[in-house]
C-alpha cells in the first residue's frame, strides 16, 4: 500500500472565494480543515478525460482562510485566451490529479484492440504509434467505482476484469487526520489477473495557494540535494536542496523538466513567501523520478514511483524458514530472518523479498539434484501460484536461470488420479502414453531476464552465505560482507 501524507502550514490571515463547481463532490472536514473532492461519474463527473485516475480528485483543501489547489473552471491547455473546462479532455484535470502512467497491455494490443489504463477502464489503441498520455483515446468501458465515506474520509474502489489477462482491484482513501491540517491518501492496487501490473503512478498536484498564479512567491525544498535536468531558462533556480521560481507565467508560457534527487526519500514541501503558507508532502513509497512542470495556472511537483522492483532494489535479503527447513537442511528448529531493513523499507518490497528467497530456496534444491547427477532439464510449474502470479513465476525464472512452464491443467492432482484411472481401465497402455495424451503446458513460458539473472546471480552467493551459516555446524566463513554488498547491489539497481 502506497500512503501520501499531505500537511498544510499558514501564517498570514487571508480570504479566497471560490466558485462551487457543478459537478458532483464531497466535502471533508475535521474542524482545522475542509476539503473539496470531486467524485468519479461516468456522465456528469468532473473529470472524464482517459488519462488521470477519475478518483480522488482534491478540487480545493482550505484552512483557516487559505485555500490550496483551486477548481479549474478553463481548460489547461494553454491557450491565450481561457477555454471551458472540458471534462473529456485528458489534460482537464485539477488538485491531486493522479496517474498511472504506463498503460497495462498496449505493445501488445493491435489497432482496433483495447488496452488498460488503471483508475480509467478500458481503452482502444487507435493505430501504430506509440502511446502518448495527451492522446484522446477511445473510451470503451468505464471501469465502475463504489464509493463509501464516513466522518473525515472517504474511499474509492474500482474492479476491473477483462478477458486480456488483467484484472485489479484499486483502492484510494482520503483520511483528514484528527485535530491536524493534516490529509492522507493512501492507494491499494491488487492484482486478481494472470497478467503483472507493472506501471509508474504519480500525483501531478496544480499547486495553487490563495489563488495567486505561478510568480517568483514559490519555491519547492527538498530533503536532499537536488540537479534539474534541462533548460531551466532563467524562469526557474536551483540552488542545494531547494527549486526557485524566477518568472511570472502568461499565457501559453509554460516550465518543465525532470529532477535527479540524490536519495529516493519521497518527500518535499511547497512555499509561497508572499501568502506565507506551505505544503509538506510525505510519501511511503521510494521515488522513482521526479518532474517539475509550472504553467500560469500552478506550480506542480511531480513524484514518480514504480509498483515494478527491480531485483537488488530494495536492498533486503531473507531466509524463508517460518516452517523450519525441509530441504536440503532437513531441521524444523531453524526460524526465517530478513535482513537489510531501513527507516525507508515498504512492505511491497518485503513482501518481494520473501518471493525472492523462497525462489533461492527453490535453486538450492535444483544444485542438490545436480549435484548427484540429476539433471534438471526442464520446469512445469502447477496449482494456484502458477495460475495466477506471474511475477513469482518470473522472479523464479531470473533466480534459476532457467524458463518457468506452467501447466495446461489447474487441477494436476485430479489429473494425476484420472491418468491412473484411464490406464487402469485399459484405455492407455502405459502411463507414459497417458501422461503424453492427457498433460501439456500453457503457451506462456517465462523465459528468463539475462540482467535480472545476474543480480539474482549476486544475491544467491550472498544467501548461501546465510543459508550455511545459519543452517549448518560445518560452515565457517565470514558474514561481515553480506550488509555492505547488499547496499552496494541496491545503489546499482537504483542507478
Amino acid at each position: 500500500m502506497n500512503r501520501l501524507v499531505i500537511m498544510l502550514y499558514l501564517a498570514l490571515p487571508w480570504v479566497a472565494a471560490a466558485e462551487a463547481p457543478s459537478y458532483p463532490q464531497a466535502e471533508l472536514s475535521n474542524g482545522k480543515m475542509d476539503v473539496t473532492v470531486f467524485l468519479p461519474n461516468t456522465s456528469a463527473g468532473y473529470y472524464r478525460g482517459v488519462r488521470f485516475d477519475w478518483s480522488g480528485m482534491v478540487s480545493q483543501v482550505r484552512v483557516n482562510g487559505h485555500t490550496f489547489f483551486e477548481p479549474w473552471n478553463y481548460s489547461n491547455d494553454l491557450s491565450e485566451a481561457p477555454q471551458p473546462h472540458d471534462p473529456e479532455n485528458t489534460g482537464d484535470g485539477s488538485g491531486t490529479a493522479e496517474e498511472f502512467r504506463n498503460p497495462l497491455g498496449y505493445a501488445d494490443a493491435k489497432p482496433g484492440d483495447p488496452f488498460v489504463k488503471v483508475g480509467v477502464g478500458l481503452l482502444v489503441r487507435p493505430d501504430a504509434q506509440p502511446y502518448h498520455f495527451a492522446r484522446k483515446y477511445e473510451l470503451r468501458r468505464a471501469a465502475p467505482w463504489r464509493i463509501t465515506r464516513g466522518k473525515g474520509w472517504i474511499q474509492f474502489q474500482q474492479t476491473l476484469k477483462t478477458s486480456l489477462g488483467y484484472a485489479y482491484v484499486y483502492t484510494k482513501k482520503i483520511t483528514l487526520e484528527p485535530g491536524q491540517a493534516s490529509m492522507v491518501v493512501t492507494h491499494s492496487l491488487r492484482n486478481t489477473g494472470r497478467k503483472q501490473l507493472a506501471t509508474n503512478p504519480y500525483c501531478h498536484n496544480f499547486f495553487q495557494f490563495d489563488g495567486k498564479t505561478a510568480d517568483s512567491g514559490y519555491e519547492i525544498s527538498f530533503a536532499a540535494p537536488v540537479q534539474p535536468k534541462g533548460d531551466l531558462k532563467t524562469w526557474a533556480e536551483s540552488s542545494g536542496n531547494n527549486i526557485a521560481v524566477r518568472h511570472t507565467f502568461h499565457g501559453k508560457e509554460y516550465l518543465g523538466f525532470p529532477v535527479n534527487v540524490e536519495d529516493s526519500r519521497n518527500e518535499f514541501t511547497v512555499r509561497n513567501r508572499q501568502t506565507g503558507t506551505q505544503v509538506r508532502v510525505t510519501g511511503s513509497h521510494k521515488l522513482a523520478s521526479f518532474y517539475v512542470w509550472i504553467s500560469q495556472s500552478a506550480v506542480c511537483p511531480e513524484p514518480m514511483i514504480d509498483i515494478d522492483l527491480k531485483p537488488g532494489e530494495s536492498g533486503l535479503l531473507a531466509l524463508d524458514w517460518n516452517n523450519g527447513n525441509r530441504t536440503i537442511l532437513v531441521d524444523q528448529r531453524l526460524t526465517g530472518l530478513l535482513l537489510g531493513q531501513t527507516l525507508y523499507t515498504t512492505p511491497a518490497e518485503i513482501y518481494r523479498t520473501l518471493i525472492e528467497a523462497t525462489a533461492f530456496g527453490a535453486l538450492t534444491i535444483i544444485n542438490r539434484f545436480e549435484e548427484y547427477g540429476v539433471k534438471v532439464e526442464q520446469i512445469v510449474n502447477c496449482g494456484g501460484i502458477a495460475e495466477k502470479n506471474p511475477v513469482v513465476m518470473q522472479i523464479y525464472a531470473d533466480v534459476t536461470g532457467r524458463p518457468m512452464k506452467v501447466s495446461r491443467s489447474a487441477q494436476t492432482c485430479a489429473l494425476g488420479s484420472a491418468i491412473a484411472g484411464a490406464v487402469v481401465a485399459g484405455a492407455y497402455i502405459s502411463y507414459a502414453d497417458a501422461q503424453k495424451a492427457m498433460t501439456g503446458v500453457k503457451a506462456k513460458v517465462f523465459k528468463p531476464d539475462a540482467k535480472a539473472h545476474a543480480v539474482y546471480r549476486e544475491l544467491y552467493a550472498l544467501y548461501r552465505q546465510l543459508h550455511d551459516g545459519f543452517g549448518t555446524t560445518t560452515w565457517n566463513g565470514d558474514m561481515h560482507n553480506v550488509m555492505k554488498r547488499l547496499i552496494e547491489i541496491r545503489s546499482q539497481a537504483r542507478n
